[in-house]
């Protein structure tokens, strides 16, 4: 991904969308809950050799916390566990732990 103020701007708006989507679906709310509701506070540092980053969320009925990676154009979000621990819910190969969001960079908020 070519670096930038706008594939930058870009990545965190998609960011954001991906992993409010993912809360959501953890959840089991999706868009009953509004995603002005849902506030996610994203970690830019790498926490695993995959490249999975922390983010941590909260909603009016629970905090959770996530991980995320960029891969290409997609950012791919997984969320369902506490926000204090999001490296467990880090991917190994395809078994994930929790609800999984995947946007297109510029496409979905």
């Amino acid at each position: 991904m070519a670096a930038g103020p706008e594939i930058e701007r870009a990545l965190r708006a998609t960011l954001l969308w991906s992993a409010k989507e993912a809360v959501m679906k953890a959840l089991r709310e999706g868009l009953r809950l509004p995603p002005a509701t849902v506030e996610v506070e994203a970690g830019l540092g790498t926490f695993s050799p995959a490249g999975w980053r922390p983010f941590s969320a909260s909603a009016p009925t629970a905090a959770l916390g996530g991980c995320w990676r960029p891969v290409g154009e997609l950012v791919l979000t997984v969320a369902g566990g506490a926000p204090e621990e999001p490296a467990l819910l880090a991917p190994a190969g395809d078994a994930w732990a929790g609800s999984a969001a995947v946007v297109a960079l510029g496409e979905g908020f």
